[in-house]
């Protein structure tokens, strides 16, 4: 029997508490997930899946849990996708950008009116949290990341402890393709980043983030976070690409399911 409730050490304020039942993605992420009450379906190097199961551990006590719902959890919720509107991208597809790229778009978070020290201490909350628990999915698999020495760090600031983290960058893309806003990837280390640095991103309904640590992160990066770039800048591009890559890279090693097949046909 899984107790909702035990006695053990907070991961985030480090102290004697009663523990909640941690979800690593959050519930109502899980539940937006189950479109018209079906399954969520789950992507695993082994399987993927249609199941109502939630990754979750005994973690954090319920006033740490109350802390990352008010400080970005909550605010990041009004903002991505959900069943009959995309705040975010309704937004951004109204708003004149500061520049463009190509195809990317980039604007000013604070001209907007877009908090986005709740948007990276969302990102940072998800991160850490696969950097501090093994979490089990499905079929005996765990998934996280690994932080390093960056872990304590970002604990710290989300505790309330210390300022934004020196050395870690969180940029925001918010996501054109349609792919992109059903789906949620868990974080994942990028490969193929320069050594000198860390980059882990995830994907959760629309908005694609990218957590990058390293002492060595080059300065011009700066101007891509959206808490220490000038204008606080948030992009908007089409996420297709990686997307794609990121199914592409379950489906090399995964069985799928009876359950979600008709989904992966060519």
């Amino acid at each position: 029997m899984a107790f909702t409730n035990v006695q053990g050490v907070c991961k985030l304020c480090l102290q004697p508490r009663i523990l909640c039942k941690s979800h690593y993605l959050g519930r109502a992420l899980h539940v937006l997930s189950r479109d018209d009450g079906k399954n969520a379906i789950v992507l695993t190097p082994k399987i993927i899946t249609a199941t109502p199961k939630q990754v979750w551990a005994h973690l954090l006590c319920a006033e740490c849990e109350k802390r990352i719902s008010r400080n970005g959890e909550s605010y990041v919720l009004t903002l991505l996708n959900r069943k009959n509107s995309f705040a975010l991208l309704d937004l951004l597809n109204k708003a004149t950008p500061m520049k463009e790229e190509g195809a990317l778009k980039v604007f000013s978070a604070t001209d907007l009116g877009i908090d986005t020290d709740k948007l990276a201490y969302f990102a940072l909350s998800i991160v850490w949290r696969g950097s501090v628990h093994d979490w089990k999915t499905i079929e005996g698999q765990t998934t996280g990341v690994p932080l390093g020495p960056y872990e304590e760090r970002i604990r710290q600031y989300l505790a309330g402890e210390a300022w934004f983290p020196a050395d870690v960058l969180v940029a925001v893309h918010v996501c054109t393709d349609l792919g992109s806003h059903g789906m949620i990837y868990a974080p994942e280390r990028v490969k193929g980043v320069r050594a000198i640095y860390s980059d882990f991103s995830f994907l959760v309904r629309g908005i694609w983030f990218h957590v990058y640590v390293g002492k060595d992160i080059p300065k011009d990066m700066k101007e891509i976070c959206c808490v220490n770039s000038e204008k606080k800048v948030i992009f908007l591009r089409s996420c297709e690409k990686e997307f794609a890559e990121g199914g592409r890279h379950f489906q090399k090693t995964a069985t799928i399911s009876p359950r979600v097949a008709d989904l992966f046909k060519d």
